[in-house]
């Protein structure tokens, strides 16, 4: 039986009984709490539902929307989803993203090889790679070596990148390719809006109907902005049809057998070190998209629903979804599949 037909035999009724099993023991306290238990299933299935119901492309968006949902898909970008979840609940509080247009300004400008050159400076200096930016915070040379290593970047991304001045205290991880990728796109929303081009149109162009011929070059406009993997996971959150082949889902679907662009018996670690290849992306949504059109569900956007589930057992304590532990650590998904496909 190849993949394609197992999951069209198997997948809908394997993805309802891991559902059912997430929803219950994800959302497990510990020490358990019969209260707390029954609220984080109610929080687990809702903003499941909220997201879901967001996730539409028929759903007029604002610019000021678009950038939200764009630049909060970069913080999720290879970091741990609750780690993501509080930068950005930070930079919320700090107002730094509020308004992209102000990003436009000369005062955000930033240069990665000023960045890198004054890191190299500190962790020589210091010697140390780890709590170096607070290390050099204390340092009588802190301002001289600032002006010393920035004349591109502007006021406002150093005091960013540095947690200091009017944002010490923030929560933000100070990486170049993510601010460039903030204030690059930032900069492109500004020049849409102010030519008063449709911000989703721009991407598709006009009269966009989920056409799969036309996806992975609307893909690529995306791409140029803010990545591969992170356009994909902004795609999907504005309803295009597709999912976010992350390390959990890619696992996932590998250890199932649903994978084809893989060899056989391969490591999680060789796995994961292959995921962010296209040929596994396109694998891994195809089986997606497949494992959705035999699905039963009352969800309005059922194949986002799929990514957020299964994503769910394999994410690490999430409480803005209820999710108290990891899953994929106790319960093998191998086992629940096997026993699915022996009762059929």
């Amino acid at each position: 039986m190849t993949s394609k037909e197992r999951i069209i035999k198997y997948g809908s009724n394997f993805l309802d009984i891991l559902i059912e099993i997430i929803h219950e023991n994800a959302t497990k306290p510990e020490p358990y709490d019969k209260k707390v238990h029954i609220h984080n299933k109610s929080k687990l299935k809702n903003r499941i539902k909220e997201v879901c119901d967001l996730a539409s492309l028929e759903r007029p968006i604002t610019y000021d929307e678009f950038w939200f949902q764009a630049y909060t898909k970069i913080f999720y970008a290879g970091t741990r989803a609750d780690k993501a979840t509080k930068e950005i609940e930070s930079v919320i509080k700090f107002g730094v993203f509020d308004d992209f247009r102000v990003l436009s300004d000369k005062s955000w400008n930033f240069d990665s090889r000023e960045w890198k050159s004054f890191v190299n400076f500190w962790k020589s200096e210091l010697k140390t790679k780890s709590n170096w930016l607070q290390k050099a915070k204390l340092t009588k040379k802190w301002n001289k070596v600032l002006n010393k290593h920035f004349e591109i970047s502007g006021i406002n991304s150093i005091m960013l990148m540095t947690k200091s001045g009017k944002f010490e205290g923030i929560r933000f991880s100070s990486l170049s390719p993510k601010m460039i990728k903030y204030i690059n796109l930032a900069r492109k929303l500004n020049e849409l809006e102010s030519e008063n081009i449709n911000v989703i149109e721009y991407f598709t162009g006009e009269n966009y109907n989920y056409e799969p011929d036309k996806f992975w070059s609307i893909h690529k406009k995306f791409a140029k902005l803010i990545g591969d993997i992170t356009s994909l996971h902004l795609m999907m959150d504005l309803g295009f049809k597709t999912v976010k082949p992350d390390r959990v889902l890619t696992y996932l679907f590998y250890k199932l057998g649903w994978l084809e662009c893989l060899e056989i018996n391969l490591s999680k670690e060789e796995v994961l070190s292959q995921y962010m290849k296209k040929s596994v992306w396109v694998d891994v949504i195809n089986k997606a998209i497949l494992l959705d059109s035999v699905w039963q569900t009352d969800y309005s956007n059922s194949l986002r629903a799929i990514d957020l589930w299964i994503v769910k057992y394999g994410q690490e304590p999430e409480d803005s979804f209820g999710i108290t532990k990891n899953l994929q650590k106790e319960i093998s998904v191998e086992k629940i599949y096997e026993e699915v496909s022996q009762k059929m």
